[in-house]
């Protein structure tokens, strides 16, 4: 992946990481975020509360909206199932 999408820009070290991948044994996010914000934070030296320390993608989450949306007819720009 990073062969197709390398960091770019002078203040990125290389081999840098940017990015983590993690999924949760039930599916249930709820438990799962702070765990890993507390781990990164612990081993990187900074807050894991900090709402601003993570970018993050959710992609259950998006799954989750994305089904609700297609059972219910309704898609982004007014196209139906």
């Amino acid at each position: 992946m990073q062969e197709l999408f390398a960091m770019k820009g002078d203040n990125v070290a290389q081999n840098a990481l940017s990015s983590i991948q993690y999924q949760p044994h039930e599916g249930d996010t709820t438990a799962a975020v702070p765990a890993v914000h507390r781990v990164i934070g612990q081993r990187h030296g900074f807050d894991p509360s900090l709402t601003d320390a993570f970018n993050e993608w959710d992609t259950i989450e998006e799954e989750q909206c994305r089904r609700h949306l297609q059972c219910h007819g309704h898609l982004p720009g007014g196209v139906a199932s």
